[in-house]
């Protein structure tokens, strides 16, 4: 029996190989683990690159969780500039039928 049930929760802290700095795992690593602790889904982050088309072929081999993707905006990948604010935004807005702003 496990000491704490985590069904139905979300890590959307997951740092995985491949990456610069060693890590215990791979993306499906993390998944299968996720999804068989019962894990509604997890965040795949990284420092250096985006995590679209990782966690994109996680989503077709992993099933029962969800899996999102990250690109961490820091010294590394530029920072917070205003592009990806403006596509964030943007998003957002579609899906409220807004129309898009543009700069």
């Amino acid at each position: 029996m496990a000491i704490v049930n985590i069904s139905g929760a979300y890590d959307m802290q997951i740092h995985s190989a491949p990456s610069l700095f060693n890590r215990i795992g791979d993306d499906l690593d993390f998944a299968r683990h996720a999804a068989e602790a019962g894990l509604a889904g997890v965040l795949l982050k990284n420092h250096f690159e985006s995590t679209v088309g990782r966690a994109g072929i996680d989503r077709r081999v992993i099933e029962g969780t969800q899996i999102w993707e990250d690109l961490v905006l820091n010294h590394f990948t530029g920072g917070l500039t205003q592009l990806p604010l403006n596509i964030l935004w943007n998003w957002e807005r579609s899906k409220s039928g807004s129309p898009p702003l543009t700069p």
